[in-house]
């Protein structure tokens, strides 16, 4: 297990598009919210059998921009809706990345929307070159 890559699929991106321009993570992601306290009945680690317990961090609340529609300039508002989306995924993949409790293991993660074939067939592509990959360092072939 600790020599595993940890492969994270953030599926239905289409969904979250649509839900991110009318609800920003602000609602979810701040002690405000209630974050922490939710947060705090779950192990410090979501990916290993450890029963620490861990106090979030100032930096696991949301404070990237929230999406605002911008009315008069479209192509504003996509550059806009854009960077929040970047933030708000980067954020999300963050919060599982800190809970890694096995230093030194790698977390890949892949913006999915299943009805996008396209889109599988690349996070399928990486994933079994990253498969490939760990296997040729296990046996010394690959450093």
């Amino acid at each position: 297990m600790k020599t595993t890559e940890l492969i994270l699929f953030l599926n239905k991106r289409d969904l979250f598009e649509e839900q991110l321009r009318v609800t920003p993570l602000s609602v979810c992601f701040t002690a405000a919210a209630g974050w922490y306290a939710f947060a705090l009945h779950f192990p410090c680690c979501l990916i290993c059998d450890c029963n620490n317990t861990q106090i979030h961090r100032e930096e696991e609340q949301w404070e990237g921009e929230n999406y605002k529609y911008i009315d008069d300039n479209k192509e504003a508002d996509k550059i806009h809706f854009e960077s929040c989306y970047e933030q708000a995924v980067s954020f999300i993949t963050r919060l599982f990345e800190v809970r890694n409790a096995v230093p030194g293991r790698s977390l890949f993660a892949h913006v999915t929307c299943a009805t996008d074939v396209n889109n599988v067939k690349l996070a399928f592509w990486h994933v079994q070159k990253m498969v490939i990959r760990s296997n040729l360092r296990k046996v010394g072939v690959m450093t």
